[in-house]
């Protein structure tokens, strides 16, 4: 406080802190560096004071778990940044403010701050560890083409106690990440040809760069890759490494030779996923029992599935009953459910496999797939077309919503339950269970699919309830004007009942404005949005251009009619070409086709 010698301070400073990392030493040293801090004439260390500040209020922060620490901390070292552009502790107040960040999960500030401090620092351990930090900071804010570089960089500047598979694994997760899982296998495959790339981090790293790229819809290419590098280890390819399959974990080994089999049938090719699935049973010894149940469970589902492919139904039925019988409460057991449902679908066996998928139901009330087997046996009911199976349907779902209120299926359950009721005429039912959507699950990017669903509700009633008429016009218009790239469908089905209800009124103006203006050139003539619709899309548009030109025609709106005809075949939008050839032909136009 009154000392004269500046490094004799700082000194005395360093000891106070190392003495005062709890309470009540702490509470006492963060007054004693309040007072010195504000003190005028300022304190000669005055820099050093305010990082010392910053860094007991982060040790503060961290045992109280308060958020004010963490601000007090930011405060001082943004201070000293600004007061003491040139201080040569600029580094350490960087890394307050990125350990402030990257405690409180703002990954993408403890990145940037992490960088500012690696650029105030030479080359050593100190910043080689930042650059690590850099990158996981990236990672964990999801930006994985930043992260994937940052791991690059860190490769090239590595700390001695980080191990470069782990940096190279991390580097091609993050590639698999930012979507680009092509970009990861040559990454990858440069990766391998180096010694630092032990074989686990590779295998880990190539089973998941397979499962992205068949998620990719490269099924083939990620069957080739898995098969490759399984030759590889037993020495059948050239780069083959010598002794290192017993290197491997055992439980890493059985893994990859399931997924090589479950990419086979993936890939078209049941005959080779069966020999593959046959020759896993013999390499299951030595694993923990629950990894066992579970490879064996899963590889019995595979063989089922291949030999449905293969037209062998009698085997494949008989290899998922005992499949139920060895690993009753697996999940290869349940899901062999679905795979069972399937065939009897494609046989049009629908009672069959409506039947099945409301066993599994039942017998695994808690299985994450019960509520999905209650849609698919509602679906089933469904397709069966009669009233009473309508109804069936119907308490299906409303038994899926009232035993799995928190599954993700809920909202679409309802949807298809609404348009139950609708195809048995029980219009104010289906009214209710729209605006249940509509009022529970209003911040969903899909909601206006509920809120046109209620629309055309109301507008069923209107006929005989003309009130329900101005409640479909407001919510036909709230789904056709909104700003949603992704609902262009809905938007162009709503805008053509805007029309229809106009028209219905004899306003037949609005309803040419409407259709014109509103529908086919906001998203048919607007070549932002033409290669956005969708088969519901072109199918409302085509509509929306029959009546739009019928209304015209009836206007005595020659021209107009027979470009809004000629504009269906001229657009190729799929539908309605002949009834579009047959009213120009009144016109002498029924090839008039650019």
């Amino acid at each position: 406080a009154n000392g004269t010698d500046r490094d004799k301070q700082r000194i005395a400073l360093e000891l106070l802190a190392r003495a005062s990392l709890r309470d009540p030493q702490l509470a006492d040293f963060r007054q004693k560096l309040d007072a010195l801090v504000q003190q005028s004439p300022p304190h000669p260390i005055l820099e050093d004071l305010l990082l010392f500040r910053a860094q007991a209020a982060l040790d503060a922060a961290r045992i109280e778990k308060t958020t004010a620490g963490y601000a007090q901390a930011e405060d001082d070292a943004q201070e000293l940044l600004e007061k003491f552009p040139g201080s040569p502790l600029k580094a350490h107040a960087w890394g307050v403010l990125t350990d402030a960040a990257w405690e409180q999960r703002r990954y993408r500030t403890a990145a940037d701050d992490a960088k500012k401090a690696q650029a105030e620092l030479p080359p050593g351990p100190e910043r080689s560890a930042l650059g690590v930090l850099i990158a996981e900071a990236w990672f964990r804010a999801r930006d994985y083409r930043s992260a994937a570089d940052a791991y690059a960089a860190a490769l090239r500047e590595r700390p001695a106690n980080v191990p470069a598979g782990d940096l190279m694994f991390q580097r091609v997760l993050a590639e698999i990440e930012a979507g680009a899982p092509e970009v990861a296998a040559a990454v990858l495959d440069e990766m391998a040809r180096t010694a630092q790339f032990d074989q686990v981090d590779r295998w880990q790293a190539e089973w998941n760069l397979a499962r992205a790229l068949q998620a990719k819809g490269k099924t083939a290419e990620a069957y080739a890759r898995v098969t490759a590098l399984l030759g590889e280890n037993r020495g059948e390819g050239a780069a083959a490494p010598a002794g290192k399959a017993a290197a491997l974990p055992v439980e890493l080994r059985a893994r990859m030779a399931w997924l090589q089999a479950r990419l086979a049938m993936g890939a078209g090719k049941p005959d080779e996923a069966l020999k593959l699935a046959d020759a896993i049973g013999g390499s299951l010894g030595g694993l923990p029992e629950a990894l066992r149940t579970e490879i064996a469970s899963s590889t019995a589902l595979l063989r089922g599935e291949a030999n449905f492919a293969l037209g062998r139904d009698a085997a494949a039925l008989e290899i998922l009953k005992k499949l139920r019988t060895d690993f009753p409460r697996s999940n290869a057991a349940v899901y062999s459910y679905f795979d069972e449902a399937e065939h009897y679908e494609k046989q049009d066996k629908i009672v069959e496999a409506q039947q099945l998928l409301t066993k599994l139901a039942d017998d695994f009330p808690d299985n994450e797939y019960a509520p999905f087997a209650l849609f698919q046996a509602a679906l089933q009911a469904e397709r069966r077309g009669q009233e009473t199976n309508l109804r069936e349907a119907n308490g299906l779902i409303e038994d899926l919503v009232k035993k799995h209120p928190q599954s993700p299926l809920v909202f679409a359950a309802r949807m298809k339950q609404g348009d139950l009721l609708r195809k048995l005429n029980d219009f104010p039912a289906a009214q209710r269970v729209y605006e249940e959507l509509v009022n529970k699950y209003s911040a969903r990017p899909d909601i206006a699919l509920a809120q046109l669903a209620l629309a055309e509700t109301h507008n069923a009633q209107a006929a005989n309830e003309p009130t329900h008429t101005e409640s479909a016009l407001v919510l036909f218009e709230h789904v056709l004007y909104l700003h949603d790239e992704a609902l262009i469908d809905a938007r162009v089905e709503a805008g053509y009942n805007i029309g229809r209800i106009h028209e219905r009124r004899n306003e037949a103006e609005k309803a040419e404005t409407v259709w014109w203006r509103d529908v086919v050139n906001e998203f048919l003539l607007n070549g932002e949005n033409t290669g956005r619709l969708g088969d519901k899309g072109r199918y409302w548009m085509t509509r929306t251009l029959l009546d739009l030109g019928s209304l015209y025609e009836k206007d005595e709106k020659l021209e107009q009619a027979k470009q809004a005809w000629l504009l269906i075949l001229n657009t190729r939008l799929g539908y309605g070409e002949a009834l579009a050839r047959a009213r120009l032909a009144r016109f002498n136009l029924a090839d008039a086709v650019r």
